[in-house]
């Protein structure tokens, strides 16, 4: 952590976040040190760890190892607007970075995050049918796709689809990752809403 402290400890000092930290309330003063208690702060080198590619610190637990790009967290940031800068799905940043954890909540300002893998190469955003595809967007989206929407706080499929002069069925068949139950609407990601 950034203040060289364990999760173990830091859960220990302050019992009421509970143990996924859904209970961390902004603008509370949390512990980050008790008297007699051993802290270790980060220092911010570069490390080699064997894939011969220079990985900057600190970073989480769990990053993987053929990470190639990387991306010092803000104030401010969340895993939205860090997946809308480097053109990747939010769920790729999410899988590379374990320790975020899949709602985004343990993403730590000052320690960098993997947003690039050796493996991995971006979605082109014209996939060559001659329509500009806006960033970011679903994956998976249909490739005749020429009508796209972004996603709003609190919208639905449904929503979605009475808005823009569709069904909620050829929603879920534009964009098969948003999920049969479109659970998987990403806030600020297009999705597509019509095709040629």
């Amino acid at each position: 952590m950034k203040y060289g402290i364990s999760f173990a400890q830091f859960e220990s000092w302050n019992p009421a976040i509970n143990s996924d930290c859904t209970n961390l309330l902004s603008g509370y003063y949390v512990c980050v040190g008790v008297p007699g208690a051993t802290t270790t702060p980060p220092t911010k080198t570069t490390t080699k760890p064997g894939n011969g590619i220079s990985t900057p610190t600190p970073t989480q637990d769990g990053m993987v190892s053929n990470c190639n790009k990387f991306d010092e967290v803000q104030s401010g940031d969340t895993c939205a607007n860090i997946a809308t800068k480097y053109n990747i799905p939010v769920d790729k940043l999410y899988s590379w970075n374990p320790a975020v954890g899949t709602d985004c909540h343990a993403l730590w300002a000052g320690y960098y995050v993997c947003v690039g893998t050796t493996n991995y190469t971006p979605t082109p955003t014209n996939p060559g049918n001659g329509i500009a595809t806006p960033t970011p967007y679903e994956q998976g989206m249909v490739d005749n796709c020429d009508k796209f929407y972004k996603v709003q706080s609190g919208d639905t499929c449904d929503a979605i689809a009475k808005s823009q002069g569709t069904t909620t069925k050829n929603i879920e068949k534009y964009n098969p990752n948003v999920g049969s139950d479109c659970s998987k609407l990403y806030l600020g990601y297009y999705i597509c809403v019509g095709v040629k």
